[in-house]
């Protein structure tokens, strides 16, 4: 298990890249973005814990994470998903994330290419 700091505010792009170890992942509250890839080819990873904090996830987060099957976002409103870094609009899919195996299956592949925003204001 992974247990990353609430002192970290940023994880970037590859951070954890072919990391095949990790098995699940509790991300600290004080982590606002994940980078793109940043944990590409973690091929035992199964469990990803998401704080309310976090704001942006890189396309390609989970990308080749194939037994990743629970995903739990701690605030599943107002996400979106773009397919530009820029963009401020997309298609919400916040009803898609409350549940952790459908969570799983939009984060590692439905919307693996798209870029994961969060207004923080909903």
């Amino acid at each position: 298990m992974l247990i990353i700091s609430d002192s970290v505010t940023h994880i970037g792009d590859n951070a954890f890249k072919h990391c095949s170890y990790l098995t699940s992942i509790n991300i600290g509250n004080g982590v606002r973005n994940i980078g793109n890839s940043a944990f590409e080819s973690c091929g035992s990873l199964e469990y990803v814990y998401i704080p309310a904090n976090v704001e942006h996830i890189g396309a390609y987060a989970f990308n080749a994470c194939t037994f990743l099957n629970k995903v739990k976002f701690a605030e599943t409103n107002g996400w979106i998903v773009t397919t530009g870094d820029v963009q401020t609009s997309g298609k919400d899919v916040s009803s898609e994330i409350e549940d952790l195996e459908n969570a799983a299956i939009c984060i590692k592949s439905t919307y693996l290419s798209f870029y994961w925003k969060r207004n923080v204001n909903n």
